[in-house]
């Protein structure tokens, strides 16, 4: 099933089984690893030991426990695309290994004095002559969190960062970055395993010009296993232990910690994930994860321009709703609160004008409400954190005499639905928004794979539902972007059907519609297929004549179109189609809509159904992402 499943999804891997205990001693252990290696299930794994006479102290002993050593069933999957039915790249075509040795002396020499020794008789072979004048580029193939640790840093090399959020992301870095690797030497490196041998692979599967790939064997562990002081991260701010094969911080006093432990720097608790309390998951100057402080004020910057004079925009937090008069139903923050502040807490009111910028009016935390539901942010998060010009306590708001600066104009004007203005802006999407949900849509898409999957040994909607809201949490996602839509037969029929309490029958489709939310922006997609394993006839002819309109309407999803347009288009070829098959016996638009009362689509963002202020006959543009609803 691992290998059949593993083939399905073009997911490269191993897979190793050891089913023996190894007594304390060292050398049971290499005896061990060599009586492995003798399998051909492991041939070409790179078994990494490392020895130690005696344990760092009777802690470690006590945690590492010597006496005995089990080693267990290890599956290790990697996937190089974020789509992961797409071809994988042949790792037989990976570049050639450096050692250690051999990767530091390309570095020490600026790359050309090695790299022509080292490659000489290659282009001997290869072109007849052993001039070699490429530059050199060294890829830190690595994901951001991983480069927390540092880089390696050569002054007379260049270094490319990808920056990725997570390790599928970088063959689309190397497709948009391209023109910076072509011609050139590529040495890369990464923490080490099959991920650096995959992207090595890609890169020089592009063809002519991307045949100078080379990496670092073993990964940063053989490095600095060979140059203990760091080598070319010397003066970092972490060293590496062979005893423990694990980073060690090096505290100001010098004193060497674990990794995990405890620091003694105070972190602020703003109620949210900041840069200090969640170095995993956001970047330095970021509000919220991949949208930085820049953003956030170039947001309300636009806002301003779209306002009219002397106007003042008042936004607030969404209100915490209650499933029983003490249990609340888990909090989601209104969209336009969030993007103007990147603030994702309730109770707190916003106000925006030309004059003051700004102003935040920021609950107020009770000793009795940080014991029950912890700390919150507060004025001092208002002005710190989400950068506002004027921050005052909520409790300002309830006083007879309100903060002039705030309120200074004498009277109240025409008031307007601030959403006019806001979804204006929300339409269309920044290169990080367009980021993130990528990354929303790519983890949707990995779970529903996994649920399908999972439906033929557990046909039943509840489970599929709990299926796929696992997968997706599990991979980083902090909620459903709605609650999930799982119709075995005639319940698939039901546009928002969420009983989810049938078993599906045998020879049934199941459909579902489902989306997660990952910091803040929204996936959604459909889809339907036969947990038995097969379609029949006619369930074929019908799903072969949706996914061709689906492709048809993807085409022509681009500037300038509609999704009023596209969707005309949809139900024209709809209508052939069904009546064509028999299903349909006229061209009545009536008899259709019966069928299909849904748009083909609607726009996707922080909402499901996001800028709904906007209208589906505008042309579409740059930026825009709308969400086709073929239910195929």
């Amino acid at each position: 099933m691992y290998k059949l499943q593993s083939f399905s999804l073009r997911i490269i891997g191993s897979f190793s089984v050891f089913d023996k205990q190894v007594g304390g001693l060292l050398l049971a252990l290499e005896k061990h690893i060599e009586a492995g290696k003798s399998k051909s299930l492991f041939q070409g794994t790179d078994f990494k030991l490392a020895s130690s006479h005696h344990p760092l102290n009777d802690k470690v002993a006590l945690e590492c426990g010597f006496t005995s050593l089990s080693i267990r069933v290890v599956n290790e999957l990697v996937t190089f695309s974020s789509h992961p039915l797409l071809k994988a790249p042949e790792v037989s075509n990976a570049g050639r290994h450096l050692s250690a040795a051999e990767f530091h002396s390309v570095l020490q020499s600026g790359g050309i004095a090695l790299v022509l020794s080292l490659f000489m008789a290659w282009q001997l072979m290869k072109n007849g002559s052993p001039t070699d004048d490429k530059q050199l580029v060294l890829l830190d193939a690595r994901n951001l969190y991983e480069t927390r640790i540092d880089k390696f840093h050569a002054p007379s090399v260049e270094t490319l960062d990808p920056g990725i959020r997570q390790y599928s992301d970088l063959s689309s870095w190397i497709d948009d970055n391209s023109e910076q690797l072509t011609g050139k030497h590529v040495l890369m490196y990464c923490t080490g395993g099959i991920s650096c041998e995959m992207a090595s692979a890609y890169i020089r599967s592009k063809g002519v010009g991307f045949e100078n790939v080379f990496q670092l064997f073993g990964g940063m562990q053989r490095y600095l296993e060979q140059f203990p002081d760091g080598g070319f991260f010397r003066e970092k701010n972490f060293v590496f232990d062979h005893r423990t094969h694990d980073f060690m911080i090096i505290a100001l006093n010098y004193q060497a910690i674990r990794r995990h432990t405890y620091s003694a720097k105070k972190i602020s608790d703003f109620g949210q994930p900041t840069p200090a309390s969640h170095p995993q998951l956001m970047m330095e100057g970021e509000i919220t994860p991949g949208i930085t402080t820049e953003e956030y004020i170039s947001r309300r910057k636009r806002l301003l321009e779209l306002l009219p004079e002397k106007s003042l925009a008042i936004i607030s937090a969404a209100p915490v709703k209650m499933m029983t008069d003490v249990v609340p139903y888990t909090f989601r923050q209104d969209a336009d609160y969030l993007y103007l502040t990147g603030c994702q807490q309730p109770g707190g009111v916003a106000a925006l004008s030309h004059e003051c910028g700004l102003c935040m009016f920021m609950p107020e935390a009770k000793a009795h409400d940080v014991v029950w539901q912890g700390k919150i942010a507060g004025v001092d998060a208002a002005l710190e954190m989400f950068k506002a010009e004027i921050a005052y306590p909520m409790s300002k708001l309830d006083e007879p005499h309100r903060p002039t600066q705030i309120w200074r104009p004498a009277h109240v004007g025409k008031v307007s639905d601030l959403s006019i203005f806001t979804h204006e802006l929300r339409w269309v999407k920044s290169p990080a928004e367009l980021k993130l949900m990528k990354e929303s849509a790519s983890i949707a898409c990995q779970a529903l794979l996994q649920t399908m999957l999972h439906s033929k040994t557990y046909p039943h909607e509840g489970m599929l539902s709990a299926k796929v809201e696992y997968e997706c949490r599990m991979r980083g996602a902090q909620r459903m972007a709605f609650n999930p839509v799982v119709g075995g037969g005639p319940n698939g029929s039901v546009i928002h059907y969420s009983r989810n309490d049938q078993k599906i029958k045998d020879g049934n489709l199941v459909l579902m519609d489902v989306g997660c939310e990952l910091h803040g922006y929204c996936s959604d997609l459909t889809r339907t297929w036969p947990p038995c394993g097969s379609f029949s006839s006619v369930q074929e002819e019908v799903y072969d004549l949706i996914l061709q309109t689906n492709k048809e309407c993807m085409r022509l999803c681009k500037p300038g179109a509609s999704i009023c347009q596209i969707h005309n288009h949809s139900v024209e070829l709809l209508c052939r189609g069904l009546k064509e098959i028999g299903i349909l016996k006229r061209d009545e638009f009536r008899s259709y809509n019966q069928l299909n009362p849904t748009s083909i689509g609607h726009y996707l963002g922080m909402d499901v159904h996001d800028s709904s202020m906007i209208s589906y006959d505008r042309p579409l543009k740059s930026g825009v992402v709308p969400r086709h609803r073929n239910k195929d």
